[in-house]
């Protein structure tokens, strides 16, 4: 059945793959700075289904896109390079269109994102890097249909890549790399995803499939969940990375490979993950308990100081199995929560959920930002004008022999603060001390906020049109699962005060 849905998956994806023009009939090419002295400019000038090109050169620019049906791409990745000088908004922001496609080109030093799409049906990002840019690298937010690939993101404070406030957002990450940032993929409320054929390194944690209230479609994952197949995952243990986002005191935790937080019927499969130097793969509550998550057939050693598998036992019908004698806390979690008994709500331990918060509240994993290293030269798209209008060829090839350009694009009126959504934070608050945050974990929530908590988080499973088939036992979660969650809540949150002072004896350590 899994592999059906795998199929199903990719089959809506192939939609994906161009939403750019093909050569459409009356389609224009735009070149820059041969017809147009910035991007900006013929950003402006550009109708439905045009081609922009973009010759080598440093854009001092915030282009905004606000035309549907354009693509916007560089002759080289490399040699063509938006740069905020940390005084612009985003790189480009492409505001409420739908079907605009941008490639082959760089963004480093924003104030906010290196590339945004921002509530759109229809976009891909290509052949992009991005550096160095307080929030995000490659970000959608409230978009649905998409593809990132072929992309880079390092140096960013919240993520490098980033697709959330979507269900079902039928998106597509693969090919990417995201290294030294906060996170390497953080998806808040966000079903739908498939992250895939990936490697996430050297960020503080790698993949972060995330619940919050504070924003619409949560819980993560909802009915459809993300799949997160494939990927290398390793050496997520950065000390230095520049964290910009917190919730409250806590900022992202260190050391976990891949980490679902309040997260919904994600699937978690064949992925290898080394050198965590906490949990390779982590399970915790997050504003909503986790449930029916499957983390099935993955490669994991080598977590340091704790466990390849973790659960705080908080949520429901989660399940694991076949790890290759991955080391878990709670012990013997593969037996106890199979896959094939459908991931009963019984082990998990509280600790594990308690620490991953001690370590983003950096009390027991102090942090030192830092500026962080790039990669070198990446590869670039192999052909710049597929799918563009005709004379293409000739413009790319006269402009790869022109010498590079330098546009200063105007400045905004004053300094931008706060992130690309509201609610979120880029400066972290004061950070809390032991005691605060022990106070706030031995907090035992009454029936009444258990009870509109699971209300919330259930009622925003609202019924739509779903593409994914999902297991039999998460399809209907209001009965059962709402019984067995509120109990296990008042569970954990009773035992919480005990379970962080005694954790249960480390198992023995899988050689990496």
């Amino acid at each position: 059945m899994r592999r059906i849905a795998l199929l199903v998956v990719a089959i809506l994806l192939l939609g994906v793959t161009h939403v750019g023009p093909s050569a459409a009939s009356g389609a224009r090419l735009l070149l820059v700075p041969q017809q147009y002295k910035s991007i900006t400019a013929a950003v402006a000038a550009a109708h439905p289904d045009d081609f922009i090109l973009v010759g080598p050169g440093t854009y001092h620019e915030a282009v905004t896109v606000k035309t549907p049906h354009i693509t916007i791409r560089g002759v080289d990745r490399n040699a063509v390079v938006l740069d905020g000088e940390h005084k612009r908004t985003d790189g480009v922001y492409v505001d409420d269109v739908n079907g605009v496609e941008v490639d082959n080109m760089t963004a480093r030093n924003y104030q906010r994102n290196g590339f945004w799409w921002d509530g759109v049906t229809g976009y891909a990002g290509r052949f992009l890097t991005a550096q160095d840019s307080v929030s995000y690298g490659v970000y959608a937010f409230d978009s649905t249909i998409g593809e990132f690939s072929d992309d880079e993101a390092s140096g960013h404070g919240d993520s490098g890549f980033y697709v959330g406030q979507c269900f079902d957002c039928k998106a597509l990450i693969t090919r990417v790399h995201a290294f030294n940032n906060a996170l390497g993929y953080s998806g808040t409320n966000a079903g739908g995803v498939v992250i895939t054929d990936s490697e996430w390194d050297n960020n503080m944690a790698g993949i972060v499939p995330n619940t919050l209230s504070s924003e619409e479609d949560y819980p993560q994952g909802g009915k459809t969940g993300n799949t997160i197949s494939g990927n290398n995952v390793h050496d997520n243990n950065n000390r230095t990375a520049p964290a910009t986002f917190s919730i409250g005191p806590v900022n992202p935790p260190i050391g976990i490979g891949i980490e679902i937080a309040g997260g919904w019927n994600n699937v978690v499969q064949g992925n290898r993950v080394r050198g965590e130097d906490h949990y390779g793969i982590a399970l915790h509550w997050l504003t909503t308990p986790e449930v029916g998550n499957q983390v099935r057939s993955n490669d994991v050693k080598g977590s340091g100081k704790d466990a390849d598998l973790a659960w705080d036992g908080v949520g429901a019908n989660n399940c694991w199995e076949s790890n290759g004698g991955a080391s878990s806390d709670p012990p013997a979690l593969e037996t106890t929560n199979t896959c094939a008994a459908g991931g009963l709500p019984v082990g998990g331990d509280p600790a594990s959920g308690i620490l991953i918060a001690l370590n983003g509240a950096g009390i027991t994993e102090p942090r030192t930002p830092a500026g962080q290293p790039h990669g070198g030269p990446a590869d670039p798209m192999p052909d710049p004008c597929a799918g563009a209008p005709s004379g293409c060829r000739e413009a790319l090839s006269s402009s790869r022999s022109a010498a590079p350009v330098v546009v200063n694009g105007p400045l905004p009126a004053a300094a931008v603060k706060g992130s690309s959504y509201s609610g979120s934070q880029t400066v972290p608050g004061t950070p809390a001390s032991t005691a605060q945050i022990v106070a706030g974990l031995e907090h035992t929530p009454t029936q009444d906020e258990l009870a509109t908590s699971l209300a919330a988080a259930l009622a925003n499973l609202r019924p739509r049109p779903i593409d994914v088939r999902v297991r039999g036992s998460s399809q209907d979660l209001v009965g059962g699962a709402a019984l067995t969650l509120g109990v296990l809540s008042l569970l954990l949150f009773g035992a919480a005060a005990a379970g962080w002072l005694a954790r249960r004896p480390r198992t023995s350590d899988s050689s990496p």
